[in-house]
C-alpha cells in the first residue's frame, strides 16, 4: 500500500517522494484522511512529498523531462510553479515551440506538504531564475501565500494565473487538485497589493514570460508604434495604442526632426506621422525606405521602445518570401547594433 511504501521511504532515508497518481482528497472524505496519513508518515520519516496527482519537477540542465513526455527544452531563466500537471506540460510544450526557456519547473498538483509558497520561495532565491510563472487553483494558507508573494515579487517579477474564478470553474479546480476556490476579486486584489503580474489565460502567460526574457534590461515607458506593414494601420494602431497606455507606457509625439524625415520618406498622403506610424505607403515605395523610417523612429531620443506590428499571412501577399526574410533580418540587425528594445508582435 501507499503507507508501506512510505514505511519503506523512510527505513531508506529518502528525502523526497514524488507521487504521480490521483484518487486522493480530489475524490473525496477517504482520499483527504490518506492523504493526512501520507503527511504524517513524511513527518515521522523526515522527508517531503510532492504531489500527489502531478507530474513533478522539470529541470533542461539537468535533463528532467516535464513528466512522463522526453521533450525537454532548452535551458534558461525561466522558472514555473503550476498547480496542475496538464498546464505545467502545456507551458513546457509551449515553451519549446516559442523559445522560451526554463531554468526549472515544477508541477505540485494536491500540495499536501510542498506547495506554491514552498517552490516559490526556492525559485526566488535559485540563482538561475530571474522571471517565474505560476499556474494557481487555490491554497491551503491564504496569508502564507500573500506574503510568499509579495516577498518573491519584490526580487523578482511573478506572472499568476488564477484558475477556478468563476462558480464553474471553481468547481472544477475542486474535482481536479481539491482546490477551494475564492472568488476572483480577492484574488486579483491579493495579487495587485502583493506586486504580482495577472494574467487570464496560457496564451497571456507565454507572452509575458517570453516579453521578460527577451527584455530584461528594459526600465522605460515611452513607445513608439509602427503599424501598417502589412496592411492599413490605422485601426490596428488606434487598438495598440488603447492597449498600451491601458498597460500604463506612454505614447510621445516624436520630434520634429523624426517627423520631416519620415515624411521624407514616406509622404504625407496616407500616412500617420506622429505615434503610431503607419508605414502602409513603404510598401510601393520599397524595403529601403521602410527600413529607413524604422531606424528613424527607433533614433527618435524620446522613444525607449519599438513596437512593431506584422502579419506574416498579410504581408506575403505585398512582398515575395525572400523579402519578408529580408525583412525580419533587418529587425535582428536593427536590434542588434543599439540598445533600445524592439518589439514584433505577429497575429497567431
Amino acid at each position: 500500500s501507499i503507507l508501506e511504501l512510505l514505511d519503506d521511504c523512510a527505513a531508506k532515508k529518502v528525502k523526497a517522494v514524488h507521487f504521480f497518481t490521483a484518487g486522493f482528497s480530489e475524490m473525496g472524505e477517504e482520499g483527504r484522511k490518506l492523504e493526512e496519513q501520507m503527511l504524517r508518515k513524511a513527518r515521522q520519516g523526515g522527508f517531503r512529498i510532492i504531489g500527489p496527482n502531478c507530474i513533478g519537477i522539470y529541470c533542461p540542465e539537468s535533463r528532467i523531462p516535464c513528466g512522463p513526455s522526453p521533450r525537454i527544452g532548452a535551458s534558461g531563466s525561466i522558472g514555473f510553479v503550476s498547480q496542475s500537471g496538464g498546464i505545467a506540460d502545456k507551458l513546457m510544450e509551449v515553451g519549446i515551440a516559442r523559445h522560451i526557456n526554463y531554468s526549472k519547473g515544477i508541477s505540485f498538483g494536491n500540495g499536501i506538504d510542498l506547495d506554491a509558497s514552498d517552490f516559490l520561495q526556492y525559485l526566488a532565491v535559485d540563482p538561475k531564475t530571474s522571471v517565474i510563472g505560476t499556474y494557481l487553483e487555490g491554497t491551503r494558507n491564504g496569508r502564507r501565500l500573500f506574503d510568499t508573494v509579495k516577498e518573491v515579487a519584490k526580487s523578482k517579477p511573478l506572472i499568476v494565473w488564477k484558475g477556478g474564478r468563476t462558480e464553474a470553474g471553481a468547481q472544477a479546480a475542486m474535482s481536479h487538485t481539491g482546490s477551494l476556490a475564492s472568488s476572483a476579486a480577492i484574488w486579483s486584489a491579493m495579487l495587485r497589493q502583493a506586486g504580482a503580474i495577472e494574467v487570464q489565460n496560457l496564451e497571456e502567460l507565454s507572452d509575458t514570460l517570453l516579453i521578460f526574457q527577451q527584455l530584461v534590461s528594459w526600465k522605460g515607458s515611452n513607445v513608439a508604434i509602427i503599424g501598417g506593414l502589412a496592411d492599413g494601420g490605422g485601426g490596428i494602431s488606434v487598438s495598440a495604442s488603447d492597449v498600451c497606455v491601458e498597460s500604463g507606457l506612454k505614447l510621445p509625439p516624436l520630434c520634429s526632426k523624426t517627423r520631416i524625415g519620415l515624411t521624407k520618406l514616406l509622404g504625407e498622403v496616407g500616412s500617420i506621422l506622429r505615434n503610431p506610424v503607419d508605414v502602409s505607403q513603404a510598401r510601393r515605395l520599397g524595403s529601403s525606405n521602410l527600413f529607413q523610417a524604422m531606424e528613424l523612429v527607433l533614433e527618435d531620443p524620446v522613444i525607449e521602445l519599438l513596437l512593431i506590428q506584422e502579419d506574416i499571412d498579410i504581408l506575403l501577399t505585398y512582398f515575395s518570401w525572400e523579402e519578408v526574410k529580408g525583412i525580419n533580418n533587418f529587425f535582428t540587425e536593427l536590434r542588434s547594433k543599439q540598445s533600445k528594445p524592439l518589439v514584433v508582435v505577429s497575429p497567431p
